[in-house]
């Protein structure tokens, strides 16, 4: 995806969360701790599929955990 595309989608989604009255939050993949023991953890306890998708899923929900949004 080109990174304009991305940051459409990324845009509408947010938009159409928030016109649903639900919290939602763009984190930055760069801003994404490694949290390697946890995200591995979480990954055993899930089962597959455990791909970098849901891995950056995981590694976004610690993310917004710990900030406390």
């Amino acid at each position: 995806m080109h990174a304009a595309e991305g940051v459409l989608y990324r845009n509408a989604v947010l938009a159409d969360a928030a016109e649903c009255g639900w919290a939602a939050h763009a984190v930055e993949e760069s801003a994404l701790p490694t949290a390697e023991q946890a995200v591995a953890a979480l990954g055993q306890a899930a089962g597959r599929p455990w791909r970098r998708q849901e891995k950056d899923a995981a590694r976004a929900a610690l993310t917004l955990l710990a900030t406390g949004d």
